[in-house]
């Protein structure tokens, strides 16, 4: 192949050069000797003349912005296997380890390699035994071969023994109060395991793992992989051993003790999955792992690939810094998402499981070569998330996730000109646009083509490293359909359509309608980087006397149009709002109210009613929904301009969504005083803590003392799971009304500091305790633990109002701050603090 493209670059050289054309610029680069007649080209020089046309060609179809982040991390060998014998140290927040690193040399000699450390102290690295020279350094270690070298596909094997006290990839959660129970886990994206595990730690150099932990018995210890063994050792202690034989990337491996029980279930396919839960929210833990099961299965027809691990695993823990994390086999969660009967349509765990589960394809199975190709990760994700709802929980839902996401990438646009494939592309980007680009590819090629489109691609990359280009080529392959321009104009390129939809009437004689022309102009000029998209837009046609049907436009010009013939009722211009573009509509009135009832979907009515005049509509709209954010927002449309609002507020006082008996309990206080107490006496006792705080708030303002102190003892929260909402408001009420119980009701906000409970209850509790200008020992203990967490707003909010004690009390502070000190990053912190004041 090769030669067949030199001899075309041969004819084509001869041929500019005959004609003068290229004759002085190739001289002037020295790819060109001139002997008479004669011409001598090199091979070399023939090499870079291909590249730089293709190099042109290719920029003609594919615009990229440049991407410091875009370039695969150079290594000398290939890592293959990481050992991990840990001793965790949790009072000192400390580690020491030994690391066996197997790696294979890619060149013909290698005198040293360089592993990742930040922080990591070394104390000594051998082969075999024998010692190896290093060079230490605040980021890692260069590691020095035997004098022989290490040789091109000769197996090495190094022991690396070490202690660290990790600034990040591994946190320790409540061990610093004696009433705690204790947590340690792993974070490990981006880069951040190499803080606790020292190795080559980059997206390009897939691993199979292992670690061997000892660790107090009455915790549970939980990995990636396979529990191999689990041995005891006396003493109370105990030694887990967890295998991960099929090679992934390093920053998912992970670690998590706690003390925790777990449910075991079987997928459909005989995956064993592992739930785990805190002993004392077991009966929680059938709603927050609902329809985990389900998922799996999905997920495997989906991608028509089989779940391609040993086991899966979910883990939740205290303060996790973000929603979830999808490491290999074991993902770790937020316990904020232990939810119950009565929150589960408030607050649940499906979205986020189904967007990690979907990892252990995307992101786990197939992983990008740089965050350039980030996206293949959370797009992917993202996208079979919102279809997940969809399919388990309603439409509806699915409809108003894409529509949100949809909001949140075209505002990011105005600030963020990067494009989707783009390591600085942000959150909104590589979740929320990457996932509604690939509603778009499979609403244009179709689901069947789709799904088989990434089957090929998970197939054909599995436990591979991939970039964009990897998928399109898979959707070509499959589908036959070139891809180039989709590609191009959605994902390396940055910005959306500007688009605008006008209808105008055909008529025939005497005036009847015959049919109506349905137009769309893009307007390329409001792009920074000005260009015409293709896109198929498709029409919900709703007929006066017949049933629904659907048209697609293809708009491929400036201005492109389709006939729709007959009487028509209304037409819905892009159902469910699958095209990411700036819509304008231009659409007649009559339709507009016709579709605020009548349109197939709730994202559209809802649009439908926001756009045209149709408050009259309104109590038909509330009926007709059954999504109950949806009807909560038509509610409260309706009862701004309702005179006589008693009978539906006492209509939906009881319905089964949260959200509309809120709106309900907000809007009652346009009844006379008496009927409002009535209202809100019931909703005290509402399920909902959202509901029952706000109707405490308002009855409290309203009712004489006795009644108050009657309340106040009647609703006092109770030591079942419930979260926190209820709880701080109560308390902030009681210490607003019961003076005789201030010094008690104090003490409770205190222990509310502890580390044992989460950052949001701890900060609710530093806000009563600032309020109530109440800072003893044991609060301001609290509060220097709080400035010491890795729970940012704690953080910060402690860091704050230490700052404002230490002007206040230094004396007492220091001292306690003295008291605290544990470890090198601590002190670190503590002098921080000072030196800032």
């Amino acid at each position: 192949m090769m030669a067949s493209y030199f001899s075309c670059m041969d004819i084509i050289i001869l041929i500019c050069v005959q004609r003068n054309e290229i004759k002085s610029d190739l001289q002037l680069f020295g790819m060109l000797t001139f002997e008479g007649s004669k011409i001598q080209c090199t091979m070399r020089y023939l090499i870079l003349v291909f590249l730089f046309a293709q190099m042109t060609y290719a920029q003609e179809k594919i615009c990229f912005e440049p991407d410091p982040r875009g370039y695969s991390r150079e290594h000398q060998v290939n890592f293959q296997h990481l050992a991990l014998e840990l001793e965790v140290l949790p009072h000192q927040q400390m580690v020491k380890g030994k690391v066996e690193l197997t790696f294979t040399p890619l060149r013909q000699k290698v005198d040293s390699i360089w592993v990742d450390g930040p922080g990591v102290i070394f104390k000594n690295i051998a082969q075999e035994g024998k010692k190896l020279d290093f060079i230490d350094h605040p980021d890692g270690a260069f590691i020095m071969a035997p004098k022989s070298g290490w040789r091109l596909d000769e197996p090495v094997r190094i022991a690396i023994d070490y202690e660290a006290f990790p600034k990040k990839g591994l946190y320790f959660s409540g061990w610093e109060d004696e009433d705690s129970f204790g947590q340690v886990w792993s974070q490990g994206q981006g880069i951040d395991n190499r803080h606790w595990i020292p190795h080559f730690d980059g997206l390009n150099n897939k691993i199979t793992s292992e670690i061997k932990i000892t660790f107090a018995e009455d915790f549970s210890v939980v990995s990636n992989g396979k529990l191999m063994t689990e041995e005891n050792l006396g003493n109370g202690m105990k030694r887990w051993h967890w295998l991960m034989d099929q090679p992934h990337s390093s920053y998912l491996i992970m670690l998590a003790i706690a003390q925790l029980e777990y449910h075991d279930t079987t997928s459909r396919q005989g995956v064993n999955m592992r739930n785990y839960f805190y002993p004392y929210w077991s009966n929680n833990a059938p709603w927050v792992y609902k329809y985990t099961t389900d998922i799996m299965d999905w997920l495997e027809e989906e991608t028509g690939v089989p779940y391609p691990w040993a086991n899966y695993k979910q883990v939740p823990v205290r303060d996790f810094i973000y929603g979830a994390m999808e490491n290999t086999t074991a993902t770790i969660f937020k316990d904020f998402f232990f939810t119950d009967s009565a929150h589960f349509d408030q607050l649940n765990y499906v979205y986020i499981n189904a967007h990690e589960m979907a990892h252990q394809w995307f992101g786990n199975l197939i992983t990008s070569w740089s965050p350039q190709h980030h996206w293949l990760h959370e797009s992917f994700a993202t996208y079979f998330h919102q279809k997940v709802l969809e399919v388990m929980i309603s439409p509806d839902e699915y409809d108003y996730q894409r529509f949100y996401s949809a909001m949140g990438a075209k505002y990011a646009s105005i600030n963020n000109t990067k494009p989707l494939a783009h390591g600085d592309a942000g959150t909104e980007r590589h979740y929320g646009k990457g996932s509604l680009v690939l509603t778009m590819l499979e609403d244009w090629v179709g689901q069947p083509l789709f799904q088989r489109s990434l089957t090929y691609f998970l197939n054909q990359y599995a436990f591979d490293n991939v970039r964009s280009e990897n998928l399109m080529d898979a959707f070509h392959r499959v589908t036959g359909y070139s891809m180039d321009r989709f590609w191009d104009q959605w994902i390396f390129r940055a910005g959306e359509p500007y688009l605008t939809a006008s209808v105008y009437e055909q008529k025939v004689k005497k005036n009847k309608v015959e049919g109506y022309w349905v137009v769309v102009e893009q307007d390329s000029s409001k792009l920074r980087d000005p260009r015409l998209f293709h896109i198929p837009i498709r029409l919900e046609v709703h007929p006066k006397n017949a049933g629904v049907y659907f048209e697609t436009l293809w708009l491929r010009n400036v201005k492109d149009s389709v006939f729709i013939p007959g009487d028509v009722e209304f037409v819905v211009v892009d159902p469910r709002r699958i095209i990411l573009a700036h819509w304008k509509m231009n659409l007649p009135d009559a339709w507009w109210q016709a579709q605020a009832i009548g349109a197939t979907s709730s994202i559209d009515r809802r649009l439908a009613y926001m756009t045209g005049e149709n408050a009259k509509v309104l109590p038909e709209m509330i009926h007709n929904t059954s999504y109950g954010p949806e009807r909560a927002f038509f509610l409260k449309e309706y009862l701004e301009n309702e005179e006589n609002p008693e009978v539906l507020l006492q209509r939906y006082q009881t319905d089964a969504h949260w959200e509309v008996r809120r709106t309900v309990y907000r809007e009652v206080e346009n009844l006379d005083i008496e009927m409002q107490k009535q209202f809100y006496r019931q909703g005290v006792q509402d399920i909902n803590e959202s509901v029952r705080s706000l109707c405490l708030q308002r009855l409290l303002e309203m009712v004489e003392d006795d009644e108050r102190k009657f309340l106040l003892k009647q609703s006092a929260p109770s030591d079942d799971y419930d979260m926190g909402v209820f709880r701080f408001i109560w308390l902030k009420e009681s210490l607003k009304y019961d003076e005789a119980n201030r010094d008690s009701l104090l003490q409770v906000v205190e222990h509310y500091m502890r580390p044992r409970f989460p950052g949001n209850w701890r900060l609710s509790a530093l806000e009563i305790l600032e309020e109530n200008d109440h800072w003893t020992d044991e609060g301001l203990k609290w509060l220097i633990e709080g400035y010491l967490h890795f729970d940012r707003p704690l953080r910060r909010e402690s860091e704050r109002v230490l700052l404002q004690q230490l002007k206040t009390n230094p004396k007492q502070l220091g001292r306690l701050m003295k008291q605290r000190v544990n470890s090198p990053q601590q002190l670190e912190k503590m002098i921080k603090l000072v030196a800032h004041e």
